[in-house]
């Protein structure tokens, strides 16, 4: 039986379980030359949506509380996103992982 999970950007995730589930910075994706990133409104500009990172990572501890996975980390975070979660209030888990 599939548990559903709600991302902070209001997208459901559908897994049984995780070993580690991880976030991961979008500043290091790998791209084909010329390959557009960012997706674009009618009018050509880059549409973003910001999202707080701790936002997400209280996700990923309600997914570790409710059994969802054993651990919960971090993928190619530098110094700074690191330190956004390590010193969020009210910190459950510290990532067990920065996986690169």
């Amino acid at each position: 039986m599939d548990n559903w999970a709600w991302a902070p950007l209001g997208l459901m995730v559908s897994f049984s379980y995780g070993t580690c589930l991880l976030i991961t910075s979008e500043r290091l994706i790998n791209s084909e030359p010329g390959e557009e990133l960012l997706p674009k409104d009618c009018s050509g500009k880059n549409v973003l949506d910001v999202v707080d990172i701790r936002d997400t990572w209280e996700a990923l501890e309600k997914c570790k509380d409710l059994g969802l996975t054993k651990s919960i980390g971090v993928s190619n975070f530098n110094h700074k996103l690191l330190e956004l979660i390590l010193n969020k209030p009210g910190l459950k888990y510290k990532p067990t992982c920065n996986q690169s």
